[in-house]
């Protein structure tokens, strides 16, 4: 079974900042990012160990969402949900998010 992974890069105080984001069989991530500009990767890994890095973006710039997308998102439900389901890779995706 493959593994896939969803990478991201950035520049904080200039020194640039890998977060892998997903690792995981899943074909698809849905992931949460803060405010900024950022360089997306992907990486595959079959079973004996081979992999390969594929770049998504080199650089995607993310914006706010207007005041009323951002309402209807509820943020603070999300996060909850997240948290209930055990899930605290997507509440603290949330979270960073939400303060950026």
């Amino acid at each position: 079974m493959s593994t896939n992974s969803l990478i991201v890069r950035r520049p904080i105080d200039g020194v640039m900042q890998t977060t892998i984001l997903y690792a995981g069989p899943l074909k698809a991530a849905y992931v949460h990012l803060p405010l900024g500009s950022f360089e997306v990767l992907a990486e595959v890994h079959e079973e004996a160990g081979a992999f390969a890095t594929y770049i998504i973006k080199s650089a995607m710039d993310l914006i706010l969402p207007d005041e009323s997308a951002y309402e209807k998102f509820d943020v603070v439900k999300k996060i909850e949900e997240a948290q209930q389901q055990g899930d605290q890779n997507t509440a603290n995706q949330l979270l960073i998010a939400d303060v950026s």
